[in-house]
Formats: C-alpha cells, structure tokens, sequence
C-alpha cells in the first residue's frame, strides 16, 4: 500500500506540472511530464485527457481519447473530443462557414479551461462564439467588475455584408445559412444537456472571462466520483468512474517493462512490477523470476556473488523449488562460505565448501584457484606437523585443482622422495630369517613378531575392511613416529575421519601402518581403513622393539642402509 500511495502522489505532482507547462505554452515539456504521470498511474483519466489536450497530432489525440473511454466508456468530455477530432481527421481543411478565427492546427485540449495559455497557443475551433455563450450563462463572474458586464445574449449567426455584393444565388445562399443555424444550434444544445462545456472550450483553445476568473480545482477521486469546479460556487458534476479490468492494468504493466528489458536494466523492471497493482498476478511472477535470475547472473559475470545472492533467493520466492535457481543460490553460498573458511585459515571447512562448488561447476568463478591454495595451506600445516603423507596428498590434490603451480609440484616431489621405502617384494608365504620380523596373519587377524623362528609376541590385531583392505606382501619400516594425526576418507561416502594423536606409529608401505588404537576395542575383527590396528600397550612394546631404533629426545625416525627397518610380512 506504501508503494500505491508513493506512486499516486508522484503521478499527481507530475500532472500539475504538465498542466503548467501546457498553460505555459511549453507543449514539449507537458507531454514529457504527462507521460510520465501516466506512466506512474495508468488509471488516471485526468492524466490521459491533458495528454490528448497537448497531443502532437490529432491521430495521437485520438489514441489518448480512447485509451480514456477504455477506462471510462461514459467520460463525455472524451467522446465529445472523440467525435470533434473524428471529423477533423476525415477533412484536410477546416469548414470556412464553421471557423471563425485563426487557423486549424492538429491539437485538441480536453484537460479543462486554460486560464493561463496565452493567445498565440490558443486554437480556434468552430463554434467558439456559442460555447463563450453558454460558458458565460453557466458560470458567474469572479469578479465584480465582471459582474457589470453585460449578460451574453443567446448565440444569433452574424452574416456581414460585402463591400460589393457579389453575383450570386439569394435562396441558395439562405438556405446554407438557416442549414448551418440549426446545426449550431443542435451543437450548443448537445453541449448544454452534456456538461461538457468546459471541454469543449478548453479543445477550442478559448475560454470565457467566468471561466479565467475562476480558480480551477484539480480533478481528484472521491468514492469513484471525479470533481471537476466550473464556477466561483463550485458546482460538482458526479461521474462514474469504473475501475480498469485487470487484464487492461496487466496490459499496460506489460507495455511498460518492454523497454526496460530490452536495455536489461532489470532494476527499473523490478520496481515497475513493484508498483504494480497486478504484482502477485502468476504471469508477472515469471516475469519478477526471469528478472531476478538475469540481474543475479548479471551480477555473477562481474564476480559479485555476494550482490548476486540476494537475486537467486528473490527468484525462488517467485517461483519456488525452480531447479536452476536452487542451483546457482547453492553455488554462491558454498562458494562465499569456501572464502570466509579461508580468511579464518580453517583449509578442511574451505576445502569441503569449495569442492562442493567444483563438483557442480568446474568454471565457477575461481573455485580452482581458491580450492588449490586451500590444499596447498593444509598440506603446509601439516608437513610442518610431521605429517608426510597427508602433506603428500594435499599437494596432489592441489595439483589437480589448479595444475599451474610450480611451487607445489616442487614440494611434492620433496615429500614423495622423503617418504619413498625401499621397493617392496610381495609375497604369499611368510619368508622367516635369523633377524626380527613381523608376520600379519589377515584370516586369523592376528600379529606375531620373531626373533628368527621363536615368537616373542602374539597378539590380536584389526586390519582393513573389505572395502579398504590391508596391503599384502613384504615391506620394510620405513618410518616411526611416536605420535600424529590421521585425516581421510570421504564425508561424501561416509568414511571420512581425523584422528588426533595416534600413538606409535610404523608405516611400512606408503601410508600403511602399524599404530596403537584408542578409538575402539574390538581387535580380532576387521576395523580399518588399511592400516594393523594394535591395543596401544601392544604398540608400545612393537615401537621399541622394532627397527630402526629412534634416538633419544627424537619423535621421528627414518630407517637407512644402515639402520633397515623391520621386515613385515602381510597374507592372508
């Protein structure tokens, strides 16, 4: 109701002042005026009236005039313009016998009496001396200087006399003149029973004396009722005023938004149907969603998600559950959610937001740039960490998003060459010698460690689940590390963890393990995601008997050719 109200008042400002400029003599700037309060209230009769008043051409005047029948089909100040510029039109000359001053020119002023114009702007039309008749015989003076004046006697034909008498046909001429009486008197007649005097002198480009004299009252609504003064005591003449149809408001709305779209200035178009009394009708809905959604794309073009978000939510409030627009308002959020997870230095939050997007839309603005520098933070973090592998992995995945950085090539070939076990020789069959080794028995889930032939541990263990089994064959400790954390797996498959803190640890081949476990109790039974599970007093004791040995006050240690680590055995 703001809206309706804003737009009225606007529409109202903007008539007042085309009628100034059309009593100024501007026509040019009246009809920019009026055609802008049309535009804001395209139900206001008045308004369509004075456009036909200021009209360029009398088929333009026309057009206006029946754009108010159409609004009013009883307006009689429109059909009796309607009917004047009708004949205009169907002739090229105006009747000499029906003209009595000036010129015709193409204009017709419907918008009430003109106190203000000045002479030259006036258009003389026929009939002018008998509507000054009656005007003046309908209205009275302002003034009392005007009241001395003379009353108007009823309108009597004047035929002067020439100079010199041409030749020419007495009864023929009578008759043309008593045809020609009586037509002006069926008009003034018409006029008379009508009210719509003041129309009429106003669209013959005269008014009375009564009529300047009188202060004019802007046409107003009232119950449905228009108010029009025509005298000093304010006479109010009622006419209906019938609501415009629905479909003729959804026809001007539409009118409206094709200039707008066409320049894609989809602002302007939204505040039209805005202002709308057809706003929540289902086609301009469509329209509000299809404005939306190119503002908001608009707006992702010049990397503006943030602005753009708004438009996505505005299009599904228009046209919920649409399947594009969910899309592209779960793109932004994850995307905009990816950027602040980054601000903040929390790389997995980033990492998940931003794979989300990648998933759904590899070209999403800079989703590859940002997804690979957020894995290239982490794999940093936890290289510092001691955390090789998991460092290895991220630089792998930072390469897949964003292939282009040296940097991280660099680091991974470092990491990859740190973490590198001498090669493995797989084999079925557990191949005991003299030295220490373990043996990984998979169908008894059990781990036995030897001292050449005798086993000095036995012990229940749990290794990987079927869908990520243990690794099978013959490796060789290549690292130990007394504590660290374990991140993997896949939220998306649900087997994504991040262990903090896992004790002894002896990875044997790549990221496979042999490690204490805190986080379930359930050994004799596959638990993993690949690596030998241990209680963590059974680690324990495993850490400090295996090979290499770790020097004191170290955490890490790195097997060599000169201190090999312990041979492991894994089959089933």
């Amino acid at each position: 109701m703001a809206d309706q109200s804003i737009s009225s008042g606007q529409a109202e400002q903007a008539l007042r002042q085309g009628q100034a400029a059309a009593r100024a003599g501007r026509p040019g700037t009246a009809r920019r005026l009026l055609r802008e309060a049309a535009h804001l209230d395209p139900d206001n009769e008045e308004v369509w009236l004075w456009r036909a008043a200021v009209a360029a051409s009398p088929r333009e005047t026309k057009r206006h005039l029946e754009r108010v029948i159409a609004l009013n089909p009883e307006n009689k100040r429109a059909l009796a313009g309607l009917t004047a510029v009708e004949k205009q039109l169907k002739s090229s000359q105006p009747d000499r016998a029906a003209v009595v001053t000036g010129e015709a020119r193409e204009h017709v002023d419907l918008s009430g009496p003109d106190k203000t114009a000045p002479a030259s702007a006036r258009i003389a039309s026929p009939g002018r001396e008998q509507v000054e008749r009656v005007v003046a015989s309908a209205v009275k003076p302002a003034h009392p200087a005007e009241e001395a004046r003379p009353a108007v006697s009823p309108p009597t034909p004047k035929v002067e006399a020439p100079e010199r008498a041409p030749r020419v046909d007495l009864f023929r001429l009578f008759l043309i003149i008593l045809t020609l009486t009586f037509i002006a008197g069926i008009i003034l007649l018409l006029l008379l029973t009508t009210g719509i005097v003041p129309a009429m002198a106003t669209w013959s480009g005269y008014s009375s004396p009564a009529a300047l004299a009188t202060p004019a009252i802007q046409p107003g609504r009232q119950g449905g009722v228009a108010l029009h003064a025509t005298s000093k005591a304010q006479l109010i003449l009622p006419v209906p005023m019938p609501t415009p149809s629905h479909q003729e408001r959804m026809s001007v709305l539409l009118e409206s938004l094709v200039l707008p779209w066409q320049r894609e200035d989809w602002s302007r178009v939204i505040a039209l149907v805005r202002q709308s009394r057809v706003r929540d009708d289902p086609l301009v809905q469509e329209k509000v969603f299809a404005a939306e959604m190119n503002w908001g794309l608009s707006l992702l073009g010049q990397g503006n998600p943030q602005s753009a978000l708004p438009h996505f939510d505005a299009a599904l409030a228009a046209r919920p559950g649409d399947v594009r627009a969910l899309g592209e308002q779960d793109k932004a959020q994850n995307y905009l959610a990816g950027q602040q997870a980054m601000v903040q230095e929390d790389w997995p939050t980033a990492i998940r937001m931003l794979t989300r997007v990648l998933a759904v839309d590899a070209d999403y603005l800079q989703v590859r740039s940002l997804l690979g520098e957020s894995y290239w933070q982490q794999g940093r973090a936890v290289e510092r960490a001691g955390q090789l592998t998991e460092a290895a992995t991220d630089y792998r995945e930072a390469l897949a998003a964003n292939p282009n950085r040296q940097d991280v090539r660099d680091q991974l070939a470092h990491v990859t060459w740190l973490l590198t076990p001498p090669t493995p020789t797989p084999t079925v069959t557990p191949t005991p010698g003299p030295e220490k080794w373990i043996d990984v028995d998979l169908s008894e889930q059990r781990l036995r460690a030897y001292e050449g032939n005798k086993v000095v541990l036995n012990v229940l263990v749990s290794t990987g689940l079927s869908r990520t089994p243990t690794v099978q064959g013959t490796f060789h400790i290549w690292v130990k590390i007394r504590k660290t954390n374990m991140v993997g797996g896949d939220p998306a498959l649900h087997n994504y963890y991040n262990l903090k803190n896992v004790p002894y640890v002896m990875y044997f081949y790549k990221d496979y393990g042999l490690h204490g476990t805190f986080w379930h109790n359930n050994f004799g039974h596959p638990m993993s995601h690949g690596c030998v599970n241990l209680r963590t007093a059974d680690a324990k004791w495993l850490f400090n008997w295996a090979s290499p040995p770790m020097p004191k006050g170290k955490t890490t240690v790195y097997s060599t050719a000169q201190s090999p680590g312990t041979r492991v055995v894994v089959h089933p």
